[in-house]
């Protein structure tokens, strides 16, 4: 076929149009917009906001920006929030206004979600509380079970996240192989633990009303208000005026930790006068939790006021506390599961005058106040300073013995996998203990009725001291906490593609160890004697554990053993550029 010089040029002109379109059309265009509240008309920061090219996340400032395949179709926007209704909208480019940077589209509106009744949601059904991973509650590994486990999975819609924070971390579960290694904010501060690392959640359990507005990441993913963690970081905002607006009274039941929780909140929003209130508060009980020998009663108290000064500066104080005090449980050997003939055995507790009395437990209060200040310094920077203090105790109850066999009921001794070791009785001894166990099921818990006769009526005196020297007591060990935090991060989008965040943290702890002689159980006194330094001291040794006091008798109240602080002070700064591409996002 043969073309002359006409339909040559039209063929050219074809093809050029076919590749100037095939151009335009592979080319971006920058969207941004404000996502507003459709009551108040105040921005909404925290918003996902989601298309079929990616995803971004509303600013302090409730603004987003977003980079698109131009599309002739225009461009499918869907919106969430927790505590609004999930808005999906359609954008054309011929709706939008033009601007030097990019399509600007008109407010986005947000509706919050009306709760008409108390809600009971599937969430709170199954987990009881809001959790996050990879944070630990309890100082030790023994209460870990008992606790309720908070953070980042609310804001996350993972189905592997959802479960692992806690349906598997009760056994031992970590996401990642990660333990403590998550770092969180609240409101502003740092709330890791200087010791160790971990977060204790208790210490605003309760209030999940005020504690839902949160960011979070799972690994090291650039985060704006931290320098974040191999196992990820969240931020818990809870000034008074970014609070769903309104009253709410709850009831929830539960056959967990607790049986029964009761909360009630009141937010206020803010007022043409520049004020916000909210308050929050809860109790959650339970006489005996699913684990047997435990209980559980705990307060909590919430509030946090905000003042706009103007229109750039804003401050906020927020105060909280959980006054708790709980029954523990402990993980306890295979061959005292078998004997309970369940593996919910907890050898804490036992009977006394025929109720039940828990060795192990847990007494705490450690409010806290944070004052923040937040200064929008411009439409793309802003600058947050907060201060907050902790100060409280901590304390948990168990068993001592002096010059007297071990009374835990779980002690190795009394299995009867002992008998079994050679020279130790042999199988038919075993299958004794093992009868005994079968029919009387209260010789595997406590046996505090004969703590009681054995102090009462042992006769013992230490050094001609009068009257009978306790050989088992209760004491309370406790780690009473002091703590000054302060932290100031500035955040400045540069252009569209880059997002600079500083940061400076100090962070100062004081905790006071010590223990106390909770109950001498029915006798007179406690020795405060190191026992093997008693019978068998070395050269120039002395048995007393407090070498200032030659006296070494204690009683009720009286701190024993040990007796010290351990004072820490941390002071940090973090820099973090964000890179954010069509094609590619880096930092």
């Amino acid at each position: 076929m043969r073309l002359n010089s006409t339909s040559m040029k039209q063929t050219f002109l074809l093809l050029l149009f076919a590749g100037f379109s095939q151009l335009l059309f592979s080319q971006r265009i920058s969207i941004y917009g404000i996502v507003q509240d459709a009551n108040t008309a105040k921005p909404v920061s925290g918003v996902i906001v989601t298309t079929a090219d990616g995803e971004v996340t509303t600013n302090e400032q409730g603004r987003f920006r977003i980079s698109l395949k131009q599309s002739a179709d225009g461009y499918m926007f869907s919106f969430h929030k927790e505590g609004f209704e999930t808005l999906d909208q359609r954008f054309n480019v011929a709706d939008m206004a033009k601007t030097s940077s990019g399509f600007k589209v008109g407010p986005i509106v947000m509706a919050p979600v009306v709760v008409v009744a108390p809600e009971v949601n599937f969430k709170d059904i199954v987990t009881d509380e809001d959790r996050i991973p990879t944070i630990t509650l309890s100082d030790d590994d023994d209460d870990l079970g008992d606790q309720n486990i908070s953070g980042v999975l609310s804001a996350a819609r993972d189905p592997f996240i959802a479960a692992a924070s806690f349906n598997l971390s009760t056994g031992g579960f970590e996401i990642r192989g990660y333990d403590s290694e998550t770092t969180t904010l609240f409101n502003g501060i740092l709330v890791n633990n200087l010791e160790t690392g971990n977060v204790y959640w208790s210490q605003w359990g309760g209030l999940n009303d005020v504690t839902r507005n949160r960011e979070s990441t799972f690994d090291l993913s650039p985060f704006a208000y931290s320098f974040g963690s191999v196992g990820g970081a969240a931020s818990i905002d809870t000034r008074a005026s970014e609070q769903r607006t309104g009253k709410r009274v709850s009831y929830m039941y539960s056959n967990r930790a607790f049986t029964g929780r009761l909360m009630a909140t009141w937010n206020t929003g803010m007022s043409e006068k520049g004020w916000a209130f909210s308050f929050s508060g809860s109790r959650r009980w339970a006489e005996e939790g699913y684990v047997p020998g435990t209980f559980y009663d705990a307060w909590s108290y919430f509030a946090s006021v905000d003042k706009k000064l103007n229109d750039k500066h804003l401050l906020n104080f927020t105060l909280a506390g959980t006054p708790t005090r709980r029954g523990s449980s402990s993980p306890s050997i295979q061959a005292m599961n078998d004997v309970a003939g369940t593996n919910f055995y907890n050898p804490n507790w036992g009977y006394q005058n025929g109720e039940i009395r828990n060795a192990r437990v847990v007494n705490t209060h450690q409010p806290f106040g944070i004052l923040r200040h937040d200064w929008t310094m411009s439409s793309k920077a802003t600058l947050t300073t907060a201060i907050g203090y902790m100060t409280g105790y901590y304390g948990r109850t168990q068993l001592d013995w002096f010059n007297a066999p071990d009374p835990r009921p779980d002690y190795y001794r009394k299995t009867p996998d002992y008998y079994r070791l050679p020279g130790n009785g042999g199988e038919t001894v075993a299958q004794q203990v093992e009868a005994a166990y079968l029919n009387n099921p209260s010789l595997a818990q406590v046996q505090w009725d004969e703590i009681y006769e054995g102090n009462r009526l042992n006769g013992q005196s230490f050094n001609g001291t009068p009257g009978n020297m306790s050989q088992i007591v209760l004491s309370d060990q406790r780690s009473d906490v002091n703590r000054l935090s302060a932290n100031s991060i500035y955040q400045n989008v540069l252009t569209d593609h880059l997002t600079l965040n500083f940061g400076l943290n100090f962070h100062q702890e004081k905790t006071h160890y010590f223990s106390v002689v909770e109950d001498l159980l029915g006798g007179d006194y406690f020795v405060n004697v190191d026992r093997f330094a008693l019978d068998n001291p070395l050269p120039g040794q002395r048995p007393e554990f407090n070498l200032e006091d030659p006296d070494p008798i204690v009683r009720e109240g009286d701190t024993y053993r040990w007796n010290y602080d351990i004072t820490g002070r941390r002071t940090g700064s973090w820099l973090q550029a964000v890179f954010a591409y069509g094609k590619m996002d880096f930092f």
